[in-house]
C-alpha cells in the first residue's frame, strides 16, 4: 500500500513534519516575544539605568554598532567550540570502546574520568598552558575536557546495553570481537551516543568560554571580559545572546545528525503524530 503512491505520500509527510515543528516552536516564540516586550516596558516605566539593565532596544543598538567588530571574535570562539566538540566526541567514542573491552582500563580510566569531571576546568588551565603554550590548542583542550565526559559515559552504557544472549549467539557463529563491535555494539550505542553528544554540544560552548577567559586574547570570552571592565551591560547581553545561538546551533547540528543516523526514529515519530 505504501509503495503505490510514493509521490503523494512523501510530500504530505514532510508537510506534516514542518507543521509539527512550527506548532511546537509556537509557545517558545510567544514566551520570548512577551518577555522582550515586558523587559522593555519595565526598564522604561521604572527608569532603570542601562548600567544595571539596558532595554532590549539598547541591546539591539549595541549589537548593530559592534556587530562587525565581533565577527572575528565569533569565528574564533566558533572554531574553538566546534574543534573541541568534534575532537572530544571522537576521543570519547574511542575511550568508550577501550573501557568496554578492557577490564583493566575500565577499572583505571573511569575513576580518573570521575576525578577530572569533578575538578573545575579552570584548575587545568595552568597545566595546559605550560604543556601546550598559548594559542588555539590549549583552548581546544579545555573545551574538549568540558564536553568529553557525557559522551564517554553514555556511549559506554550503549556499548554494554546489548543483550548477553545476542553476544553469545554471535560468538557461536565465530564472530570476532571486531565484528561484534561493528555489527552489534556500535549500532546499539547510537542512541546513547547522540544523547551524550547533545549534552556535550552545550557544554562545549561553556568550555570554549572558560578557555578564553583564562588563556585568550581573542574570542567572545575575551570580549566578555572587556565589556565587563567597561561596564557595558548591553554588549555583555549581546555576547551572551550570541553564545546562546552558538549552543543552539551545535545542539541542532547534533539533532540533525541523529535524525540522519537513525531515520527509523524519525519515521516512528512522524507516524505517531
Amino acid at each position: 500500500m505504501w509503495r503505490e503512491e510514493p509521490d503523494e505520500l512523501v510530500p504530505e509527510m514532510k508537510l506534516g513534519s514542518g507543521k509539527q515543528r512550527l506548532h511546537a516552536a509556537g509557545p517558545a516564540i510567544i514566551i520570548v516575544s512577551v518577555t522582550i516586550i515586558a523587559w522593555e516596558m519595565i526598564v522604561r516605566v521604572f527608569n532603570i539605568k542601562p548600567l544595571f539593565l539596558p532595554p532590549p532596544s539598547l541591546v539591539a543598538e549595541n549589537a548593530a554598532r559592534f556587530g562587525l567588530m565581533l565577527v572575528p571574535h565569533i569565528s574564533v570562539t566558533l572554531y574553538v567550540t566546534v574543534a573541541g566538540f568534534i575532537v572530544g566526541a571522537l576521543l570519547a567514542v574511542a575511550m568508550a570502546v577501550v573501557i568496554t573491552y578492557s577490564t583493566l582500563f575500565r577499572n583505571t580510566l573511569l575513576p580518573i574520568l570521575l576525578v577530572v569531571q569533578s575538578v573545575p576546568k579552570q584548575a587545568f588551565a595552568p597545566l595546559v598552558l605550560v604543556w601546550f603554550g598559548y594559542g588555539d590548542v590549549p583552548k581546544i583542550i579545555i573545551a574538549l575536557l568540558v564536553g568529553f565526559f557525557p559522551i564517554v559515559i553514555d556511549t559506554t552504557a550503549g556499548l554494554n546495553a546489548v543483550e548477553p544472549e545476542l553476544i553469545d549467539l554471535a560468538r557461536t557463529m565465530q564472530a570476532s570481537n571486531l565484528k561484534i563491535l561493528l555489527k552489534i555494539r556500535l549500532p546499539n550505542s547510537i542512541p546513547y551516543f547522540f544523547n551524550g553528544l547533545k549534552i556535550a554540544a552545550a557544554l562545549s560552548v561553556v568550555g570554549a568560554l572558560v578557555a578564553e577567559f583564562l588563556t585568550g586574547t581573542y574570542g567572545l570570552g575575551y570580549m566578555l571580559l572587556q565589556a565587563q571592565f567597561a561596564m557595558n551591560m548591553a554588549l555583555i547581553i549581546t555576547i551572551i545572546f550570541i553564545l546562546g545561538l552558538i549552543g543552539i546551533g551545535l545542539f541542532g547540528a547534533a539533532s540533525l545528525a541523529e535524525r540522519l543516523a537513525m531515520p527509523w526514529k524519525r519515521r516512528m515519530g512522524g507516524g505517531g503524530g
